[in-house]
């Protein structure tokens, strides 16, 4: 196939995607609460005040009854939203871009960074298989920082492969290995699980170095060398040295910059540890070995196909695994963290690994095809009628689905029936805005997006004394995190609750606390 129609192919892929991704979003958002902490972290980078939202949401966590985040995301991802925020103010749709725009860049990374690997249909394939999938599309219409780091992280990763283990050459030895050091440090500052890619390069030189060890290529070198006064800097091991190290002076000077600039909240995350158990251990490796059957989202032809394609990967990581191991390295750091991290949200822990184990498949399905075993023509025939028929089903179905998605989101008006952006919803934070008053603290089963919406103080309470805590309860029909309806009607009863506005999914009542501690045994 010739360049210009490669070129073309994968344009033509690109802007189909681009219209799809487009189609896809909506003006709404689920009920998710981190969303709108990066909101509201973005809202306060925008004013200038970052440290006014680490107090106000260290009151919803250290107030509610149970923890629901950390106090403060980093602060990368609100960095990207906040120039929107201040344009467009909370527009989901103008606020969502900037994950569309970062999945667009990342297919042209997948088109040009794993051409090295796969034939031209072989690549092609591979960016149809994400730019059609209709989880990640449909993924696409949340605020959430996963697709930056995907980019990111997936962009540090090839890098560490061309400029560590290749020795490939861009600007500059030194230029390329402070912007690896800075790719990293930008991808630690939108998700703090970018710490992996700095073990992934330590880990990569390391293993370089145990190989020239055992094969006698620095056999002669001597680390006391390093110290004599005499040493020249040209020396081909100081110099060495120095460029294994740069990547980490760019990124702890970076790491220093930045954490000048914003305030610390994101290492409250690390409570989450304390929730670490054999049990949680062994149900995660249960959860995670299962869990890629999602990319599919075809129910129980998904975790078929997924079955079905675990020999391809296996055979593409003995393919590849001499020249990739920086890869295997970053795919087992990023699995054993998700393994023993006690919280689990899904697919998108997984994302980083995505590309990865994807072109693993397609390596190992390119393989299969083309195997020179002494077998007839019929069977070689068979082996690539099988592999075009398997690639052909999941991104065909790929294709239906997503089309069929944006379609009725279209037709919908880009409407959705869930969420704080409903006209039921915007009833109710409307009469909290104009009856209460700015100080108030409302008790709600998602306060940030309160806080969000309002502006009021607000925090999750699930027991009848906890609403001592609240001036205002506001309970949504069928939602955890709330106390049942018969603590409602036994505080009502008692002149401790009382109903103040009611709509078809909503009920807001104002707490008499003296009432609550009376009727509470207080």
């Amino acid at each position: 196939m010739k360049e210009a129609n490669i070129r073309a192919l994968f344009i033509m892929i690109l802007s189909v995607a681009g219209i799809l991704v487009y189609c896809t979003l909506s003006k709404g958002h689920d009920w998710g609460g981190d969303f709108a902490a990066y909101i509201m972290q973005a809202r306060s980078i925008f004013e200038g005040n970052p440290s006014k939202f680490i107090e106000e949401n260290s009151f919803t966590m250290l107030q509610s009854s149970r923890k629901i985040g950390p106090i403060a995301y980093p602060w990368g991802f609100p960095a990207l939203l906040s120039p929107l925020y201040g344009i467009f103010g909370i527009n989901m749709i103008a606020l969502k871009s900037i994950g569309a725009i970062f999945f667009l860049f990342y297919l042209c990374l997948l088109f040009i960074g794993f051409r090295k690997y796969h034939s031209s249909f072989w690549v092609l394939c591979l960016v149809c298989i994400f730019s059609l999938n209709p989880f990640l599309l449909e993924f696409l219409d949340n605020v959430l920082s996963d697709i930056p780091f995907l980019l990111f992280s997936t962009i540090t990763v090839l890098l560490i492969g061309l400029l560590i283990i290749e020795k490939r050459q861009f600007i500059s030895p030194i230029c390329d290995n402070i912007v690896l050091g800075i790719l990293i440090a930008i991808a630690f500052f939108v998700r703090t699980n970018g710490i992996l890619l700095l073990l992934t390069l330590t880990s990569t030189q390391l293993f370089i170095l145990i190989q020239r060890i055992l094969t006698g290529q620095v056999a002669n070198f001597s680390w006391s060398a390093v110290t004599r006064s005499h040493l020249s800097w040209n020396s081909k091991a100081v110099y060495s040295c120095l460029l294994a190290f740069l990547p980490y002076v760019s990124f702890l000077g970076l790491v220093l910059l930045w954490n000048g600039f914003f305030p610390d909240g994101g290492s409250s995350h690390m409570s989450y540890l304390s929730k670490i158990s054999m049990h949680s251990i062994f149900y995660n490796l249960l959860y995670y070995a299962k869990l890629p059957a999602d990319f599919f989202s075809m129910g129980i032809f998904g975790y078929l196909i997924y079955v079905i394609t675990i020999p391809y990967v296996i055979k593409g990581l003995i393919i590849r695994y001499r020249s990739d191991y920086h890869i295997i390295i970053y795919v087992i750091l990023t699995i054993l963290l998700y393994i023993f991290w006690p919280e689990r949200q899904g697919l998108r822990f997984l994302f980083p690994v995505l590309p990865f184990c994807v072109s693993f498949a397609l390596i190992g399905m390119e393989a299969f095809q083309d195997v020179q075993d002494g077998s007839t023509k019929i069977k070689q025939f068979l082996r690539k009628k099988v592999s075009f028929l398997l690639i052909f089903f999941v991104i065909s179905s790929f294709g239906i689905r997503s089309i069929r998605y944006a379609y009725l989101n279209i037709i919908h008006n880009r409407e959705i029936s869930i969420g704080p952006f409903t006209a039921t919803s915007e009833k109710m934070f409307s009469f909290i805005n104009e009856n209460t008053k700015p100080e108030s603290t409302v008790i709600f089963f998602k306060p940030r997006v309160m806080r969000m919406m309002t502006g009021r103080k607000s925090i999750i309470r699930d027991t009848a004394k906890g609403l001592s805590s609240g001036d205002y309860l506001c309970l949504k029909n069928e939602a955890g995190d709330q106390v049942s309806p018969k603590v409602i009607m036994y505080l009502s009863e008692h002149g401790a609750a009382q109903l103040i506005y009611e709509n078809s999914e909503f009920k807001i009542y104002q707490l008499m606390k003296d009432h609550i501690y009376r009727s509470c045994g207080k």
